[in-house]
């Protein structure tokens, strides 16, 4: 059967990053990890990458006690480049999750998750924060397009550039003294927390909480004056979230209801 290229299109309103991801010439798999995730370690960052996997596989059975060899060539199938230069992922992580509502039995009739977690710690190049920097803003841009809060979406990509590579702003935005980011933050108003309503395929409907201390961060990166301004935000947001996680670790208590480790609640209804 013939191979056919899939093309990936880039989000034309927001600007390609100095960080940039290949596929690893050595791997054997054809497919790449699905994300980059951060973790704040001090004053710097660590990085994983990550892949997800939905499956039918029993993943709980001793039989799968190591990662699937396919699964873990793939996670691996990775290389990252700062300006060019080589940044070391130290920690590979892969997910799977089994969904089975068909099941006979009650005690297998369940979502079930498994984790393989690998961290190699080397002497290589770290993550710096300027690279952690356009890892959140990337994320938090694609949040709140997908959320519908396109002006903030909008004003966490200029910002971004603006902060991370001023000398390109103008050219890329073509604003002409229009200050998005300004906009953006009179959209979010006050650092309150803000409830997202949208309309489900069957008629029910999807809220998304985000929690002030999310809003917080936001207008934290949206108003930064410069790249030090934006890291202590940062850092100032990432201990915040890190609060409202361990205040929000209780169970939910419904199956339609989820949690989001950067400050996000989603409920079906």
């Amino acid at each position: 059967e013939k191979r056919r290229q899939v093309g990936i299109d880039w989000p034309q309103i927001f600007p390609l990053s100095n960080l940039v991801l290949t596929v690893n010439p050595e791997s054997k798999s054809r497919l790449r990890p699905d994300y980059l995730a951060l973790r704040q370690t001090g004053v710097s960052y660590e990085l994983a990458a990550v892949e997800a996997k939905g499956t039918a596989k029993a993943i709980l059975t001793s039989t799968h006690n190591s990662c699937p060899a396919d699964w873990n060539q793939q996670v691996r199938n990775v290389i990252l480049r700062s300006n060019n230069l080589p940044v070391h992922i130290p920690r590979h992580i892969v997910i799977a999750t089994r969904v089975n509502p068909n099941a006979r039995l009650a005690t297998t009739r369940q979502i079930a998750m498994r984790a393989w977690n690998s961290n190699r710690q080397e002497k290589e190049l770290e993550i710096k924060t300027s690279e952690a920097l356009a890892v959140v803003y990337a994320h938090l841009f694609g949040f709140y397009r997908n959320v519908g809060f396109d002006t903030v979406a909008s004003g966490l990509a200029e910002s971004m550039v603006r902060i991370l590579s001023p000398t390109i702003t103008q050219q890329f935005f073509n604003f002409e003294g229009n200050d998005r980011s300004g906009n953006a933050s009179e959209s979010l108003g006050s650092t309150e927390e803000k409830v997202v309503e949208s309309k489900f395929f069957n008629g029910r409907s999807v809220e998304v909480k985000i929690s002030q201390e999310l809003v917080k961060l936001t207008l934290g990166l949206l108003n930064a004056k410069d790249k030090t301004a934006a890291e202590v935000s940062l850092a100032d947001g990432e201990t915040e979230l890190d609060r409202w996680n361990v205040a929000k670790r209780e169970p939910t208590t419904s199956s339609l209801n989820c949690r989001l480790p950067f400050g996000v609640e989603v409920s079906v209804r």
